[in-house]
């Protein structure tokens, strides 16, 4: 298997680069993970990528795989893969990349229940609390693939993305929150998107982000 791997040390490299790679499969349903596990524990290349739980489950080891944004080790490894990291985001070295405009904008959003000036009377069971559309919302991991993949976002960065307006709607579609969600998320660029469905198309938990969230 051939593999070309995105280069780049800001304490080194004037630019980035791309190194070409020959990795010998050892097992059947190889990840790209693997592979990169691979190529610095056997050839000892040095490339710096992120993983955690290796399940897919935390989000962390999200990279473009042939130019598309997806979870390195939920991903089959391919022969001629080019592995670069996450676009729309400034890059540390090699295949990790900084994710903390995005995390100091998301917390700009008031990422908890706002209760306002009136509190919440109402009474919700628990079961049918779960059944809401802003629990799936809720169970994002964060891995920001759809960030990675959308292409207003690459030309505008005053549009927030898929991820943050994900975010939003959890706590618009939560009946608890007293915050005004809908004005906070044309204020980060709602009619920006296109609606061009790719954040769905890329999402590795499956949310339909441009109908849930955006539409």
């Amino acid at each position: 298997m051939r593999v070309k791997v995105f280069r780049y040390d800001p304490l080194r490299d004037k630019k980035p680069w791309y190194q070409e790679f020959k990795v010998d499969i050892k097992e059947r349903g190889m990840k790209v993970l693997g592979v990169l596990d691979y190529l610095n524990t056997e050839l000892g290349a040095g490339i710096a990528y992120r993983s955690s739980c290796r399940s897919g489950q935390c989000g962390s080891c999200a990279i473009m795989i042939n130019n598309r944004p997806g979870l390195a080790c939920r991903t089959p490894a391919r022969d001629r893969m080019v592995l670069e990291p996450l676009k729309n985001f400034p890059v540390i070295r090699d295949l990790v990349v900084s994710h903390k405009s995005t995390r100091e904008r998301m917390a700009r959003l008031r990422p908890f229940l706002h209760r306002g000036t009136q509190r919440f009377t109402g009474e919700i069971e628990p079961i049918s609390l779960r059944k809401t559309k802003f629990k799936e919302l809720k169970d994002c991991i964060e891995c920001y693939s759809c960030l990675g993949g959308c292409p207003v976002k690459e030309s505008d960065d005053n549009y927030a993305g898929p991820t943050l307006m994900r975010l939003i709607a959890r706590f618009e579609l939560d009946p608890r929150d007293g915050a005004d969600r809908l004005a906070m998320a044309v204020e980060e660029g709602l009619y920006k998107c296109t609606t061009c469905g790719k954040c769905t198309v890329v999402c590795p938990e499956g949310f339909r982000i441009h109908e849930d969230v955006i539409e």
